[in-house]
């Protein structure tokens, strides 16, 4: 939300002629080079969450396995 807050300041400043176009698109990069990040992180984080519960035996009901 914060990077968000700042392209949008950025797209602001720029419109107002005090940033510049390059600026702008430097701003948008990083904007991208996070969203791609948050995206990663979310996506490890579920696979770490199925390893643990394959681990301790919370994936058996779903695959249709009776536990012993």
């Amino acid at each position: 939300e914060a990077v968000e807050a700042t392209r949008s300041s950025f797209l602001r400043q720029y419109e107002n002629g005090r940033k510049t176009w390059l600026e702008l698109l430097n701003i948008q990069r990083e904007v991208a080079v996070l969203s791609f990040d948050l995206a990663q992180i979310q996506n490890d984080e579920l696979i770490l969450s199925l390893r643990v519960a394959a681990l301790i035996g919370g994936l058996d009901q779903l695959a249709g396995i009776e536990a012993l």
